[in-house]
């Protein structure tokens, strides 16, 4: 684990975030399935590989797709133990539904919330607060500076403001 963290911090000082080259130094092969179905992610072992089988993830844009990778490392280092099986979603940051227990929609938002803070973490957001000319300019800033998509702007701001109120409250 501590190996994987390692890697995950050298990939996380460049911006976009390169998660393939991340998920691929971790282990965990990428394969794509195109259907044209919702997102279907299923992970599996392979020896000492983790095989993540994403559907339609070409179809998507570079930041969503740097996303639902994100969110494949995400449950990798979290919820490796208790994952191996199928997810569904019906569409990209809505969740993925397990179709499987012992997976919860409390599993995904953990995932989410994480992969989220590789795409823009705190200190990147902290820089970027530096040159906006408001709260909301910040948003775009992420945007179009981290190449994110808005949603996970929101969640990474949404996280960056409740560690800053924390901090204050002790």
């Amino acid at each position: 684990m501590s190996e994987n963290l390692a890697i995950l911090r050298r990939y996380a000082k460049d911006f976009p975030f390169d998660a393939e080259s991340c998920a691929e130094e971790m282990g965990i092969v990428l394969k794509r399935a195109s259907i044209l179905s919702a997102i279907e992610c299923d992970f599996e072992r392979r020896g000492e590989n983790t095989i993540f089988v994403a559907t339609r993830l070409d179809d998507m844009p570079a930041h969503s797709r740097r996303f639902a990778i994100c969110v494949g490392i995400a449950h990798y280092l979290l919820h490796r133990d208790l994952m191996w099986g199928s997810f569904h979603g019906d569409a990209l940051f809505k969740g993925f539904q397990p179709t499987g227990r012992p997976l919860s929609q409390k599993h995904e938002m953990q995932a989410q919330r994480f992969a989220a803070s590789m795409l823009a973490p705190k200190i990147a957001i902290d820089a970027l607060r530096k040159t906006a000319s408001s709260e909301a300019h910040i948003l775009d800033l992420m945007m179009e500076k981290l190449d994110i998509p808005r949603r996970v702007a929101e969640i990474s701001l949404a996280q960056a403001e409740f560690r800053k109120a924390g901090k204050a409250d002790r």
